[in-house]
């Protein structure tokens, strides 16, 4: 199976910061992957990760959470299902929608028509609490830039339509279902362990990448250096979504690299 391209970007990314900027000190780990709630790459520093970098194509989604519109009150409900903090950009995207109550309330591939300063607030905060303080893409050469410069580098739009919720690490409770699966495709598989946080599996298979779909929920086996696959367990739910996408609208700033250079000089 051919190396989905958020992947493939994602690992180079990975790669060029590994061979640029590891030193005695300072090390990199991909934690993200398909797991939508965490960072994709961990910046540690004497082995404990210190902050975090996300791996964004030129074009791509960007971070997305559930609103449900209530016809009773005319307005919009944030899902308690969120794993997203309900931040103050959250309040003024809701807001700007409960104004326009019965344009928005029914889900669409419409792109919303709000301030897009809005959603580069979003972005923004959701990221930080993640622990992200750089984002890292690719275009004729390595873009790195802070945080805070999101809306400098990429162009954000917005649509509210039906989506699958999002993805998680699985729990000790699965890995009895996740055995059957394997059985039931007649795979081979070894030890299923945990390790800091996250499922791991070895399967006797050559896919790259490959999903087993459950009564309730799917599966995704990820495949990692050493032969390992990474679980991630993949909602069947669907609900209606703010989805942020992005497009790169420049390309590195010396300065911003010089920034991210200073900040690994530190340690």
């Amino acid at each position: 199976m051919k190396k989905q391209n958020w992947l493939k970007h994602e690992e180079e990314c990975f790669e060029y910061l590994v061979s640029e900027y590891s030193t005695e000190r300072v090390s990199f780990d991909i934690r993200g992957g398909s797991v939508s709630n965490e960072s994709d790459i961990a910046v540690n520093v004497d082995g404990h990760p210190a902050f975090y970098i996300e791996a964004k194509m030129p074009g791509s989604q960007c971070g997305q959470f559930v609103l449900f519109p209530d016809e009773a009150s005319g307005r919009f409900v944030y899902s308690l299902r969120n794993r997203s903090p309900k931040t103050a950009a959250v309040d003024a995207i809701m807001l700007a929608m409960d104004r326009e109550f019965d344009k928005y309330k029914v889900p669409s591939t419409k792109e919303l028509g709000l301030d897009k300063n809005l959603y580069v607030n979003w972005i923004v905060e959701y990221y930080a609490s993640k622990g992200v303080r750089y984002f890292i893409t690719r275009s004729n050469g390595f873009v790195i830039f802070p945080i805070e410069r999101f809306g400098e580098y990429f162009d954000v739009s917005a649509v509210y339509r039906i989506k699958k919720s999002g993805s998680a690490n699985p729990a000790q409770r699965d890995v009895e279902p996740i055995r059957r699966l394997l059985e039931n495709d007649g795979l081979q598989y070894g030890n299923l362990h945990f390790y800091d946080g996250k499922l791991y599996v070895d399967i006797g298979c050559g896919r790259e990448t490959f999903k087993i779909a459950g009564e309730s929920v799917d599966f995704f086996f990820r495949k990692e250096r050493g032969g390992r696959y990474v679980v991630t367990k993949l909602s069947n739910t669907n609900n209606a979504n703010v989805i942020f996408s992005i497009s790169l609208k420049r390309g590195a700033d010396v300065n911003d690299i010089h920034a991210f250079e200073k900040e690994l000089s530190q340690y």
